[in-house]
This record gives structure tokens, C-alpha cells and sequence, in this order.
């Protein structure tokens, strides 16, 4: 597996073990919020994507409730609905696209207050990764 590849799966193994932490994620199940801003589609990793998929298929307890990918490159959004024929029904109920600038208020009307949702997608959850890393390594985690 390419380093650059491995270092991703296990990053994103590391969020979903700390999502699982979580009594209501593991109760509920986790939602990703996807933002797809200035992302081109030639930065398109579909080698990566599967390998995230398939390393977490089956092997932890994590409930996916819902995918919404925001913002996305406009020809992603053309070519969406086909990918949708391709992935399991469960799935493709699971997956919401909000292409318009506002992307807060569809986020509302599925239930996220933007006091769940990033300031990059309107909301007021200002994300810092660093300082987040640095709590869970002094907690030992």
C-alpha cells in the first residue's frame, strides 16, 4: 500500500474509533459532513476511497446514518446520480448532495443546527485538528 494511502486509512480509523467513544454514535450512528469546495475532480482519489472503504467494511461497529456531501465540483454533481444506480439502496438513501451556496440551510432541514455544523459550511463549529489531536493525546487516547 502507497504511504501516503496507509497514513489515510489509519487516520481515518483513528476518527472512527473516537467517534465510537461516543454512547449516541454508537446508539445512532455517525454522520459525515463531506465538503467538497474549490475540490476538483482530478483530485479524485478513487484508489484511496476504496481502500477506506473496504479496510472499514465489516470490521468495526460503526453505523453510517447519513453522507451529506456539500458543495461538490459541478460535473460530480451531474455524474452523482449515476454513481447513486451503483451503490446498495440502504446506501444510496443515506447519501444527501446540497450543491447550492447555502448549504447550512438544507443541512437545517435534515436536522444539524449549525451548532453542529463547521464554520466552513456556515455553521459555527469552529474545527481545529491540531488542538483536538493534542486534548486526545493528553487524555491518553
Amino acid at each position: 500500500m502507497h504511504m501516503y494511502h496507509l497514513s489515510q486509512v489509519r487516520a481515518v480509523w483513528y476518527m472512527m474509533h473516537a467517534a465510537l467513544e461516543s454512547e449516541t454514535a454508537q446508539q445512532h450512528g455517525i454522520i459525515a459532513l463531506v465538503n467538497m469546495k474549490d475540490v476538483s475532480v482530478r483530485q479524485f482519489d478513487k484508489e484511496l476511497i476504496s481502500k477506506i472503504a473496504d479496510s472499514l467494511k465489516g470490521c468495526l461497529p460503526v453505523r453510517l446514518s447519513a453522507i451529506h456531501i456539500c458543495h461538490p465540483p459541478v460535473v460530480f454533481a451531474m455524474i452523482f446520480p449515476l454513481i447513486k444506480l451503483l451503490l446498495g439502496p440502504r446506501l444510496r438513501k443515506r447519501i444527501r448532495l446540497y450543491s447550492r451556496r447555502n448549504a447550512l440551510s438544507e443541512l437545517e432541514a435534515f436536522g444539524l443546527s449549525s451548532d453542529t455544523v463547521p464554520t466552513e459550511l456556515g455553521g459555527n463549529v469552529v474545527l481545529d485538528h491540531d488542538a483536538w489531536l493534542d486534548q486526545r493525546k493528553r487524555s491518553g487516547k
